[in-house]
């Protein structure tokens, strides 16, 4: 037996992929493992400003160049994910303004 996965699903999982295909970039130059191109992860790092995924990758560790390319995909996911969300609430969650 099978299942179909609803419109809004099918629509958000490709809107994700789409996000993570136009970000490659900005991924890169920010320094954000791919690991991260998991929703789920994503999510969580974008809330606590850190993941246990094995990578060690934090914002603590980010240079100034690598914190605007951050600034910039957090702007890039908020705007085509939430929202209504704020920007500067995830900047301030990731620890970087």
């Amino acid at each position: 037996m099978s299942f179909r996965h609803s419109k809004a699903a099918s629509h958000e999982a490709m809107k994700w992929r789409e996000f993570i295909a136009t970000s490659r970039d900005l991924f890169a130059r920010a320094g954000i493992p791919g690991t991260l191109a998991d929703r789920e992860l994503f999510v969580y790092f974008m809330e606590h400003g850190y993941v246990d995924d094995g990578s060690g990758f934090s914002t603590a560790r980010l240079d100034s160049d690598q914190r605007r390319a951050l600034r910039e995909v957090a702007r890039v996911y908020v705007e085509g994910f939430e929202p209504d969300g704020d920007v500067d609430t995830y900047l301030g969650w990731l620890g970087i303004r």
